[in-house]
C-alpha cells in the first residue's frame, strides 16, 4: 500500500516541476495504482469478514441510527463491502467484495478507538465506490461542490458514487454480479449532457481506471477516467428537487492546475475530498509522468 499523508516529503516530478501531495487526508491509501482498461477490473463477491468487528454495541449502533429513518419512510440500500484488492500479472485488479448496507456504513464510518484514532481499514464496513475523472474535449474536469442533502461537504470528482448491490427479487440472498461499469453509467445521471445520451453513446474502450484509493470517509474507491467527446459549455448540472451538488468547477486537465489542487487541497478555498485528491495524485503519475519516464 502507498500511504499518502498530508505535508508528507514525497513528490511527483511531473513536467513543470516538483509537485507535492499535500492536502491529502491523513487516512489516504492508495491500494493500487496503474492504468488499466476498465473491463480488466473485476469485482468478484466473496464472504465477508466484518462479523468479526460488529460487536453488541456497534449492532445497537446501527439500528438506532436506522431507526428514525425508517420510522419516516427512508430504506436502507445494499452495497459492497471492500474485503481485498488483488493486483493480477495480467495488469488487471480483482477486487473482492462482500454484502453489506449504507445504514451500517453510515452509523459506524465515523468510529475512532479509546484513544480518538481511526480504527484500521479493515475494521470499517467500507463499502466500494467509484470517482470519475471525467474529461472533456476541450481539456477540463468537472469538479462538484456539494452541497443540499449530500452529508459530505467540499469539492468532489462528478459521477462518483457507492457499487449498489442490486439483489434478486426472487431470492433476496442472491445478489448480481457487481460492475464498475454499470455504476459509471448509472452516475452520468449526476451530470446534465443536453441531448447527449451517455448510456447509448458509452464506450468501454474509453474507461480506464487508475486508482484504487481508500480515504477517511472509510470507503474504497476506483478511479476511473472517461473521454466525453463534448466541450464544458455542453455539460451542465441537472435541475433536481433535492440536489447534491450546488455548483460545478472547471479544473484544466493539465498537471500543473491539477497538481496545484493536490498541493492546496482544494480549489478557491473550498477543500476537496481525500478520495478526489488521493485519484487525481494517480493521475497525474499514470498519464503525465510515466509516459515521460518511459521514453528515458
Amino acid at each position: 500500500m502507498e500511504k499518502i499523508i498530508k505535508g508528507s516529503e514525497e513528490y511527483y516530478p511531473a513536467l513543470a516541476g516538483a509537485y507535492k501531495l499535500e492536502g491529502v487526508g491523513e487516512e489516504t491509501t492508495i491500494l493500487w495504482g496503474g492504468i488499466t482498461p476498465i473491463k480488466k477490473v473485476e469485482l468478484v463477491p466473496t464472504a465477508s469478514t466484518f462479523s468479526l468487528y460488529m460487536t453488541p454495541e456497534r449492532e445497537a449502533k446501527v439500528k438506532a441510527a436506522a431507526e428514525p429513518i425508517l420510522a419516516r419512510g427512508g430504506f436502507d440500500g445494499p452495497k459492497w463491502r471492500t474485503e481485498l484488492v488483488h493486483p493480477r500479472e495480467d495488469g488487471g485488479v480483482t477486487i473482492y467484495v462482500s454484502p453489506t448496507t449504507y445504514f451500517t456504513h453510515a452509523a459506524l464510518r465515523g468510529d475512532r478507538d479509546a484513544d480518538g484514532n481511526p480504527l484500521p481499514m479493515h475494521q470499517y464496513v467500507n463499502p466500494m465506490t467509484i470517482n470519475t475523472v471525467l474529461r472533456t474535449a476541450d481539456g477540463k474536469i468537472p469538479i462538484g461542490v456539494r452541497g443540499g442533502i449530500s452529508d459530505q461537504r467540499g469539492l468532489c470528482l462528478m459521477m462518483s458514487g457507492f457499487v449498489d448491490r442490486v439483489v434478486s427479487e426472487d431470492n433476496p440472498s442472491l445478489s448480481k454480479k457487481p460492475s464498475l461499469e454499470e455504476t459509471l453509467i448509472s452516475e452520468s445521471d449526476e451530470l446534465d449532457f443536453r441531448g447527449y445520451d451517455f448510456q447509448e453513446n458509452y464506450s468501454p474502450s474509453n474507461a480506464r481506471v487508475v486508482a484504487v484509493v481508500y480515504g477517511s470517509n472509510h470507503d474504497t474507491t476506483a478511479g476511473i477516467v472517461y473521454d466525453v467527446p463534448l466541450t464544458h459549455k455542453e455539460i451542465f448540472l441537472p435541475n433536481k428537487e433535492k440536489p447534491e451538488h450546488q455548483d460545478l468547477i472547471w479544473l484544466n486537465d493539465n498537471p500543473e492546475d491539477i497538481a496545484e489542487v493536490i498541493r492546496t487541497g482544494g480549489i478557491k478555498g473550498i477543500k476537496a475530498a481525500d478520495h478526489m485528491l488521493g485519484v487525481l495524485a494517480k493521475y497525474i503519475r499514470e498519464v503525465y509522468l510515466e509516459p515521460i519516464l518511459r521514453t528515458k
